[in-house]
């Protein structure tokens, strides 16, 4: 069984994410299929992130990301994905956030801290 290089986990790691990046929020975390449960509605968008992360080595972290301020109730924000699409599209990463990051209510902002992502390429 074979495994790749560091400097190929790199690669990788900037290939997916320096372009056609979008930080998706979940109210139910994604599986490995890149199916969950998105936020919609409320001045919900996806975040573009394209080569804001900051890559080293065989890791990425993210940067502060700000959402728009929601005009409806968005819930409780479980998980994110990276997605190749403002909207639609497929599934390049996904992860929790352990315990939900923010519960949004209307007039609520959500802001991802910085290195509160972090993406391990093997």
């Amino acid at each position: 069984m074979g495994s790749k290089a560091d400097y190929y986990e790199n690669e990788v790691l900037h290939h997916l994410l320096d372009a056609n990046a979008y930080l998706a929020l979940d109210t139910v975390a994604a599986n490995d299929a890149g199916t969950a449960t998105e936020v919609s509605g409320g001045s919900y968008a996806r975040q573009n992130v394209s080569g804001l992360f900051t890559i080293s080595g065989n890791q990425a972290t993210s940067p502060q990301v700000s959402f728009p301020v929601a005009s409806a109730d968005w819930g409780a924000i479980n998980g994110w994905r990276i997605m190749d699409a403002a909207t639609g599209g497929n599934c390049k990463y996904y992860g929790t956030f352990g315990t939900p990051i923010q519960t949004v209510l209307s007039g609520n902002q959500l802001i991802v801290p910085a290195a509160c992502i972090t993406i391990t390429e093997d």
